[in-house]
């Protein structure tokens, strides 16, 4: 079962991620 919208959301949380690890 794979998602569109849960693709983009684990995007969204590995760039949050990268922005708050800088």
């Amino acid at each position: 079962m794979t998602k569109p919208n849960n693709s983009i959301h684990f995007t969204m949380k590995n760039l949050y991620s990268v922005i708050t690890m800088r």
